[in-house]
């Protein structure tokens, strides 16, 4: 059974609008990260940094 502490981390994921479109970009399909970064309006380089980084940056720029 999922926790409440889960649910809520799995909502505030889902409440930035740049992993919403992230999520609404591959569903159903693989892309490049190039073409993902250009669909969703990222620069690649800031799609590719270290995952902490760009956790950051996702939640600064909503």
């Amino acid at each position: 059974m999922t926790s409440e502490h889960e649910w809520l981390l799995l909502f505030e994921a889902l409440a930035n609008p740049i992993r919403l479109k992230i999520i609404a970009s591959l569903h159903g399909k693989r892309k490049y990260v190039s073409e993902l970064a250009r669909e969703v309006g990222i620069n690649i380089y800031i799609y590719t940094m270290e995952p902490r980084s760009y956790a950051a940056f996702c939640f600064t720029h909503h």
